[in-house]
């Protein structure tokens, strides 16, 4: 299984890849890195990368009822 790697790997004391570059892993392991965070999947050619998720406005946090004296 090719995964990109997002973090540096190690597996057996080598180096299995650079970050931000692909990397061959068995497809249990890049299934468990992918689900840490650890590596993304690759894309397939032609499609496009996915849009950023947009920062919306934070609501305002609700205040507690204060009980009157």
């Amino acid at each position: 299984m090719q995964v990109i790697l997002k973090k540096p790997i190690y597996l057996g004391g080598t180096d299995v890849g650079r970050v931000g570059h692909p990397a061959t892993v068995d497809e249990m392991r890049g299934r468990e890195l992918i689900k840490k965070g650890y590596a993304s999947a690759p894309q397939a050619s032609g499609e496009t990368p996915p849009a950023p998720p947009e920062k919306t406005a934070t609501p305002p946090k609700a205040t507690k009822p204060t009980a009157k004296k």
